[in-house]
């Protein structure tokens, strides 16, 4: 329930000050205070959707409040009152304000999560608000060691107990909130799997190279290690790439490991280094980790070289589905039929000797989704009033996303890498913004109305304490001013004369003379926007 508050004078305009709400989605509630117009007997209040048109004119008698029970959640109402006498005179009506029905934030289910003990985790909740208004996020059953961050929604931490959890993240507005429950797995820690090398020939001499592949199920790290290998061979541990020229002949039984630090997986091959020759081996240049698309056709050459000028054939192992090489051309070209991360190894012969044998990834995605955008909705706001909201998104693949926007108010802005709209509007107007979402290959986007409206809401004046001087016959004042914007000046006036600006703004004092009799003092603070607020007290002297 959001409820409207403004001053009722008989035959003079009304002035509307404030709106607020319950967590009741359907119920707006309007306050006014009485006329101090002796012959104002009771009031009318008009509401409607659209400004200037109103649907309701309602004879409420003296009340001073209304309940309206009808309000649809995320529209807009527009209000205005006027007072009338006993003869059904009515008086001028109220300038107009605005208030919606409050409707909860919106939550989106990340979907069953699973991780390893002693691996870190990230996890980032998408909550946002059809109004705008900041968020706040908690989360209950999380993995031991793992925490939630209650202003960004981000999940992070290392989980350290194996178990199945049942979380519930919460998103809230302050007043309404939304909740989705996921299951979150921790399972045992499991080795890592090292694929086996084939048998290696090589010659003394010619630099040799042989790129240990391995994986681990839980994505943690995996180091290297290997028992004797070929005289002028090194082991890099923490890549797996075993090079370098070897110097001596003969034939090695090596066995290498991966280890995630915890459990490793070995495995044992041959390396047979032959004497020194006067042929020398062809080199192949790695092409690099390639990516395609299903269905889309690609091309990739293999470039080869041999120090003598030989003729080279070339092979290729583990290449995509639908995708081949040509062995005397080292052309690869294909459609790729089937999605995945494949690992190619590739090398070049000379009829005698082979290269040492390149690898590369090669990652086949699914066909590219445009991403999907959520409509903000209507934006209402206030000139001078910071604000800030975030554009969601999300991409079917999971990729990152790029943000931008056209026809922003004056002094808004978008951040392109999270989505968030922020700024201080310097100008009021309507305009129609289009936000969009891009995964750097298909654009999604969505436009709505967005309107800037004048300050009408006077500063609030407090008087803290007074303390009369009877000798220097003054009294000194103190107290504050707040605004929803800012307070940019505060003077005192006194029923017996005189006026003069008070010292500070949001925390003011004032000095002001005392003549016999009842001083009425008042306060008035005005702000950006012209309008004034003010404070009275009576002092008798």
């Amino acid at each position: 329930m959001r409820s409207y508050r403004f001053t009722s004078l008989l035959f003079y305009t009304l002035v509307m000050l404030a709106v607020a709400h319950t967590a009741a989605a359907d119920t707006l509630t309007v306050h006014w205070d009485p006329s101090p117009d002796p012959d104002a007997t009771g009031y009318y209040l008009y509401i409607g959707t659209t400004p200037g048109t109103y649907t309701y004119r309602l004879d409420v008698g003296g009340a001073t409040s209304y309940v309206f029970t009808s309000a649809v959640a995320g529209t807009a109402y527009y209000f205005s009152a006027s007072s009338y006498n006993a003869s059904g005179v009515e008086g001028y009506p109220t300038s107009e304000v605005t208030g919606f029905s409050n409707a909860p934030p919106v939550l989106t289910n990340p979907g069953t999560q699973s991780s390893a003990p002693g691996v870190a985790v990230r996890l980032q909740l998408l909550g946002s608000d059809p109004y705008g208004e900041p968020v706040s996020y908690k989360a209950t059953g999380l993995p031991a060691g793992v925490t939630v961050s209650a202003s960004t929604g981000l999940i992070t931490g290392t989980p350290s107990t194996i178990g199945s959890y049942l979380v519930t993240a919460t998103v809230s507005d302050g007043l309404l909130s939304a909740s989705q429950a996921f299951a979150w797995a921790v399972g045992s820690n499991a080795k890592p799997t090292l694929t086996q090398p084939a048998n290696q020939t090589t010659t003394g001499g010619v630099a040799a190279r042989l790129q240990l592949v391995a994986t681990d199920p839980e994505g943690k790290p995996v180091t290297y290690g290997s028992t004797v290998l070929p005289a002028g061979l090194t082991l890099t541990t923490t890549t797996g790439l075993i090079s370098g020229t070897p110097t001596t002949a003969g034939t090695t039984s090596v066995t290498v490991t991966a280890s995630d630090g915890a459990l490793s997986d070995s495995k044992t091959f041959t390396w047979t280094v032959s004497s020194t020759s006067t042929n020398k081996p062809p080199t192949l240049a790695n092409p690099g980790d390639q990516s395609s698309t299903l269905g889309v056709a690609v091309k990739l050459q293999l470039s080869g070289s041999d120090p003598e000028g030989k003729p080279l054939t070339y092979s290729a192992a583990g290449l995509p589905a639908g995708v081949t090489f040509g062995a005397t051309t080292g052309a690869i070209a294909g459609t790729p039929t089937t999605a995945g991360t494949f690992t190619v190894t590739a090398a070049a012969k000379d009829g005698v000797l082979t290269s040492s044998p390149v690898y590369f990834k090669w990652v086949v995605g699914s066909s590219n989704k445009a991403p999907v955008i959520t409509n903000p909705g209507s934006k209402s706001s206030v000139i001078g009033m910071a604000l800030q909201f975030k554009v969601a998104a999300t991409d079917p693949e999971g990729k990152a996303l790029s943000f931008k926007a056209s026809n922003l108010p004056s002094g808004v802005s978008i951040n392109a890498t999270t989505g968030i709209i922020s700024g201080t509007p310097g100008a009021t107007g309507s305009a129609t913004v289009t936000v969009y979402a891009s995964d750097g290959v298909a654009t999604s986007s969505a436009s709505f109305p967005w309107a800037i409206t004048g300050d009408k809401t006077a500063p609030v004046v407090t008087i803290a304490s007074s303390k009369v001087d009877a000798t220097l016959k003054k009294v000194t004042l103190t107290g504050t001013a707040t605004d929803n914007a800012a307070v940019k000046q505060v003077i005192w006036s006194s029923s017996k004369g005189g006026s003069a600006l008070v010292s500070g703004t949001a925390t003011w004092s004032a000095s002001v003379p005392l003549v016999t009799g009842t001083n009425v003092i008042t306060i008035s603070a005005k702000d950006g926007a012209g309008n004034v607020g003010t404070r009275q007290i009576s002092i008798a002297f």
